[in-house]
């Protein structure tokens, strides 16, 4: 899956314990995505907000990269 590979990706740009804390939190919401929206959900509102403001530049340049659109990144949270 696309996301899963975008994900991967940061993996090798972000510090192991980024992800673990974070990425690795996310889950993919297929339902709610399509070529210009990616949305993915956190644990927590808390978690929501940070990963947004910290990572999802990074997710939408690497979505850019991979497939040449660069989709509007949401990061929603489960509460």
């Amino acid at each position: 899956m696309l996301a899963d590979e975008i994900l991967e990706l940061l993996q090798t740009k972000i510090s192991a314990n980024e992800f673990d804390c974070y990425i690795k939190q996310l889950k993919f919401n297929e339902k709610a995505s399509d070529d210009h929206i990616i949305v993915f959900t956190a644990p927590n509102e808390l978690m929501a907000k940070f990963i947004n403001t910290r990572y999802a530049d990074k997710i939408a340049h690497l979505y850019e990269v991979r497939t040449g659109i660069k989709p509007n990144i949401e990061i929603s949270s489960t509460k």
